[in-house]
């Protein structure tokens, strides 16, 4: 039987256990458990490709998480236009009031010169500016209730109209509300920020209308009124 050497076995026993991970207790045995690892052992034993992957998978929730805070991000700015749309067409009824109040008072102030006014001494003169003053009149007030005619022909499928919301039951309205995403609210509020913008121009331009007849029945009202104070 060949000689062995015990100090080589030993050797090789040492050189497979530690290749294992087992930490020698003494010369003559080991301890057979491994040795912790730090974190930084852990990655570094781990493939590349198990790393690689979880950095895309890190990149993509990070882009995920992202791409829903830009959402939230243009849902409120969504929302802040559309209040301010809302404020612009708010505004512009106030002024119709103004307009309606002056074109009244013209034509009150008009038809009490005019009742109050000889009949035998009335010119033509008089007629003709008596009728342009009121027709201007009549024709502000007419512009003016144009502007505050209600536009209820809203976007379709919108969950922020009225008058699509009040076509749909509650249940289903609420279970629409419950099942969109913000995607699908922001598209909302673009349609409705569009349409409240064509809305707002419509009746910023009656508006404008209105004015315009009501300032051109300043100046023939007065001439008016001075030919039927005399009479």
């Amino acid at each position: 039987m060949p000689w062995v050497d015990p100090n080589s076995i030993q050797q090789r026993l040492i050189s497979r256990d530690l290749f294992l991970g087992l930490k020698p207790l003494s010369r003559s045995g080991f301890l057979y458990r491994p040795e912790p690892q730090s974190s930084a052992q852990v990655l570094s034993s781990t493939p590349l490709s198990h790393n690689v992957t979880n950095r895309r998978i890190g990149a993509q929730m990070e882009d995920t998480k992202n791409e829903s805070a830009d959402v939230h991000a243009r849902l409120a700015t969504a929302q802040w236009v559309l209040e301010r749309h809302l404020a612009w067409i708010a505004a512009a009824e106030v002024k119709v009031g103004v307009i309606v109040a002056l074109d009244t008072a013209l034509l009150g102030g008009l038809a009490t010169a005019f009742a109050a006014s000889d009949s035998d001494a009335r010119t033509a003169c008089m007629y003709f500016f008596v009728l342009v003053a009121a027709g201007a009149a009549v024709l502000g007030l007419f512009c003016a209730a144009m502007a505050v005619l209600p536009r209820t022909n809203g976007p379709k499928d919108s969950l922020l109209f009225f008058g699509r919301i009040a076509g749909m039951d509650a249940t289903s309205y609420r279970e629409r509300v419950r099942q969109a995403t913000d995607e699908q609210l922001l598209a909302d509020c673009a349609d409705q920020i569009h349409r409240n913008a064509e809305i707002a121009c419509d009746k910023y331009a009656w508006v404008r209308k209105s004015m315009m007849c009501s300032f051109l029945a300043a100046v023939p009202w007065i001439a008016a009124i001075s030919l039927l104070v005399k009479l």
